[in-house]
């Protein structure tokens, strides 16, 4: 008889209006977390909270073009992806830069994000259509150092995951036609950029090696394994009559994701049998090892399984 897996509490925050939450590095040491008219930066071990900027009230913040947020605690300093501008915020606030782009209000979100050493990257639109541009940016400036041209089918909630070796994956998160992704590392000719041969697949999660990756279907489905960086499908977690939904990590050695017809998140082990957890019913965001959050709009909760 194999033992019952349950979820256990670590730690609770709340705040008022939390909109995002969003890993700062592979090793999820770190959460950037929007809320408000506040950007903070909270621990990842036990959501305690390590700085806050406070960026802004303007009613603008929560419409069209803002898109999601990365922080460093080297500073610290807060990267912003707002509707015409990626911005540097210093640890009292002030700007320290502003890098201008055509404006995100009415075509989606974008994403900005530090990578290996602080390197500041984002996706802005590039003013040609559909077409979007990854930049890498000057920490100290603002100065555009490199670019890749991508497409986009529906670029809303675009998210960076945080990986190994210096990739960071970017996902049409909350694409209501299509789901694409695509994985960023500096190169010595600038951005390295690889594709993901899907649109119609999230990318939610990828392991501690940084060799697999986990992925949910653009509405309902299954919940998928694939190799990194070749991305040839490893597994395929069905239930039977049911579907999983947006969201899923790995808590090793088990994934953690959400059933839609139950409404109830499950622990799955490695023989893809399903324990339901006693859980809120949040949104999953990967956390660091062997624990993630639930995100609701007044709480974030850090769980592990035991």
């Amino acid at each position: 008889m194999r033992n019952q897996v349950r979820a256990k509490q670590v730690a609770e925050f709340r705040h008022d209006r939390i909109e995002l939450v969003v890993a700062n590095e592979a090793e999820r040491g770190t959460l950037c977390v929007k809320a408000g008219d506040s950007l903070m930066l909270l621990s990842g071990d036990d959501l305690s909270l390590i700085h806050e900027w406070r960026v802004g009230a303007e009613p603008s913040l929560l419409t069209d073009g803002w898109g999601a947020h990365g922080a460093s605690g080297a500073g610290p300093v807060a990267l912003l992806s707002t509707p015409a501008a990626v911005r540097l915020h210093d640890s009292d606030g002030s700007i320290r830069w502003s890098f201008v782009h055509p404006s995100w209000v009415g075509i989606g979100t974008g994403c900005a994000w530090f990578g290996p050493n602080d390197q500041p990257y984002a996706v802005v639109p590039s003013g040609d259509g559909a077409v979007c541009r990854i930049v890498a940016l000057d920490l100290a400036t603002g100065a555009e150092l490199a670019d890749h041209r991508i497409e986009p089918y529906d670029p809303a909630g675009m998210t960076p995951l945080h990986q190994p070796e210096g990739w960071v994956g970017v996902a049409e998160s909350e694409g209501e036609n299509a789901s694409r992704a695509w994985w960023v590392r500096p190169s010595e000719s600038g951005i390295e950029v690889l594709s993901a041969p899907w649109d119609d697949e999230h990318l939610s999660d990828v392991d501690a090696s940084g060799e697999l990756i986990l992925t949910t279907a653009l509405y309902r489905g299954p919940v998928r394994l694939r190799s990194f960086p070749s991305l040839d499908l490893q597994r395929e977690i069905r239930v039977k009559d049911e579907d999983f939904v947006f969201g899923a990590c790995f808590v090793h050695p088990y994934i953690v994701a959400h059933l839609y017809n139950r409404a109830v998140t499950v622990a799955i082990d490695e023989e893809d049998r399903v324990e339901e957890l006693e859980v809120d019913d949040g949104w999953i965001v990967p956390a660091a090892a062997g624990s993630w959050v639930s995100v609701r709009q007044d709480t974030l909760r850090l769980w592990s399984l035991v």
